[in-house]
C-alpha cells in the first residue's frame, strides 16, 4: 500500500489539501481512506463546534449556508474512513435529491459526479432513483423523505454512522424519523448527527434546544451578507426586519418562550441601530452552584433612551 499527499487543483477549485491511503486489491486500486480540510470559504457559523458532542443543531436564518455546511460536514464524515454509512433525512425525497445532493450547495451540484465537492474519482455512483451515492472507499449515502409516515419509518431498516437532517422544522413526520434515527445511529464508535434548519416552534425543535447532548449554534442572514445579492438582501431587510417572521427567518430565533416565562421573544423587536442611551443597567441572576445540574446564570443588559424606550 502507499500514501499520497497532494492538492486538488481542478479548474475553478480552491487548492484542497487531502491525504489518501491507496490499497491494491488484486488488479484493482481502491481508496480506503480520504480526509480533507474544511472548505476555505466557511464562515465561523459554518464550522463544527468543538467538543465530544452527539448532535450539532445549526439553527440559523435563511441564506446563512446551512445546506452547504451539512454537505461539507457529511463529506468529511464519509471520507474519514472506509464503508462509512450516512443518511440524509429531508422534508421529502425530492428535496433530498434536488437540494442536498444536486443543489448549488449540495454534495454533487448539478448531479455530475465529476464536479462533486469530493476530490476527483471519489464518487463512483449517484443513483437518483434510489437516492444512493457510493464512494470509492465503500462509503454510502442514503436519502430519506419524511412527507409520509411510511417513508419516515424506513429508517427502521437502516443503520448508519452519521446522519444529516435538512430543514427539520418543516418535516411533516420529522418526529417519527428522529425516533427511528435514534435507534438506527449505531455503527462505529463515534455516531453523530447534524441538523440544519431554520427554527420553528414545534415540540421536537424545542426538545432539541433543551437537550444537553445537542450543541446548538445560531446564525443570522447578515452573517453571510458578503455572499448574498445586495439588492435582494436590502429588500428582505426593508420588509421583514423587526417583524416576528424576520426574527425567525433572518435571525434564526426560536420564537416560542419557555412555559411560564415572563418574557417572550414576541415582546421584543430586533433593531440594528440603537440610539444614545441615558442609562444602562446590567442584571445578573447567578446559579449559586457550579456542577452539571446547576441552573444557568442569567445576564441581561438593559438601556433606556431619551424617550423612555427600553433597549
Amino acid at each position: 500500500s502507499r500514501s499520497k499527499l497532494d492538492l486538488d487543483q481542478r479548474p475553478g477549485r480552491e487548492p484542497h489539501l487531502r491525504m489518501r491511503v491507496v490499497v491494491a486489491v488484486g488488479d484493482r486500486v481502491e481508496i480506503v481512506m480520504l480526509t480533507a480540510m474544511p472548505h476555505k470559504h466557511a464562515c465561523a457559523t459554518q464550522l463544527p463546534p468543538p467538543g465530544d458532542w452527539w448532535a450539532w443543531f445549526l439553527m440559523a436564518g435563511r441564506g446563512v449556508g446551512k445546506t452547504r455546511t451539512g454537505a461539507e460536514w457529511s463529506k468529511e464524515r464519509l471520507m474519514s474512513g472506509p464503508k462509512h454509512r450516512l443518511a440524509i433525512i429531508a422534508p421529502d425525497f425530492a428535496v433530498g435529491r434536488d437540494v442536498c445532493i444536486e443543489g448549488e450547495s449540495g454534495l454533487i451540484p448539478g448531479g455530475d459526479i465529476n464536479a462533486s465537492r469530493f476530490p476527483a474519482g471519489v464518487v463512483t455512483t449517484w443513483n437518483r432513483s434510489l437516492g444512493e451515492v457510493i464512494l470509492a472507499n465503500g462509503s454510502m449515502i442514503k436519502l430519506f423523505g419524511t412527507d409520509k409516515q411510511k417513508d419516515a419509518e424506513k429508517l427502521r431498516g437502516f443503520q448508519m454512522h452519521s446522519a444529516w437532517f435538512e430543514e427539520l422544522g418543516t418535516q411533516q413526520f420529522g418526529q417519527v424519523a428522529w425516533d427511528m434515527l435514534t435507534f438506527a445511529l449505531r455503527l462505529g464508535d463515534d455516531p453523530r448527527v447534524i441538523i440544519t434548519s431554520t427554527p420553528r416552534p414545534i415540540p421536537l425543535i424545542r426538545a432539541l434546544v433543551e437537550d444537553d447532548d445537542v450543541v446548538v449554534t445560531t446564525g443570522s442572514t447578515y452573517d453571510n451578507a458578503d455572499n448574498l445579492p445586495p439588492r435582494q438582501l436590502e429588500r428582505i431587510k426593508a420588509k421583514y426586519e423587526g417583524t416576528n417572521l424576520g426574527q425567525q427567518e433572518l435571525h434564526g430565533l426560536l420564537l416560542d418562550g419557555a412555559k411560564g416565562a415572563l418574557w417572550k421573544h414576541t415582546m421584543f423587536r430586533r433593531s440594528l441601530e440603537v440610539p444614545p442611551l441615558v442609562r444602562i443597567v446590567i442584571g445578573v441572576d447567578p446559579a449559586g452552584t457550579a456542577h452539571k445540574t446547576s441552573d444557568l446564570t442569567g445576564i441581561v443588559i438593559v438601556g433606556i433612551d431619551a424617550i423612555s424606550q427600553l433597549w
